[in-house]
């Protein structure tokens, strides 16, 4: 799922002969999809809006049945008018305690302001459906 139109009809063609990869908008009906893995890659510090935060982290959540990975920054903190830094865990604790942070894989190139381009303030976190809260 991706919110660029692009973006899905590009990985539609590059994975046309997979007829088991589905690309889809974030503006579709997601009542009944579900997923073993849910990923979140550098979107989460761009939603700068509360009430659009709070929809998509619901999405990401509802949709995955054991896994959701998220590549983000985990602090608060405004950076520019279309970044926003949040601490995500504590949206996880507050509304989906039963998944439980399994592991932190540190980016190995920890941001640099000197080197922007080589460098990010993202760390991957992943995290299970255990049922029961972790946190």
């Amino acid at each position: 799922m991706d919110v660029s139109q692009t973006v899905i009809d590009a990985c539609r063609e590059r994975f046309a002969d997979k007829p088991c990869y589905s690309f889809r908008h974030t503006s579709e009906a997601l009542d009944n999809l579900r997923a073993d893995l849910t990923l979140s890659l550098d979107v989460i510090y761009h939603l700068v809006e509360d009430d659009v935060f709070d929809v998509y982290m619901r999405r990401l959540f509802d949709t995955s049945t054991s896994w959701v990975i998220i590549y983000a920054s985990n602090e608060d903190r405004a950076e520019a008018a279309h970044v926003r830094h949040r601490a995500f865990t504590k949206w996880i604790r507050k509304n989906r305690p039963e998944f439980g942070l399994i592991r932190v894989v540190y980016n190995p190139y920890p941001y640099n302001p000197d080197d922007p381009s080589n460098t990010s303030f993202a760390n991957f976190y992943v995290l299970r459906n255990t049922g029961l809260s972790l946190f």
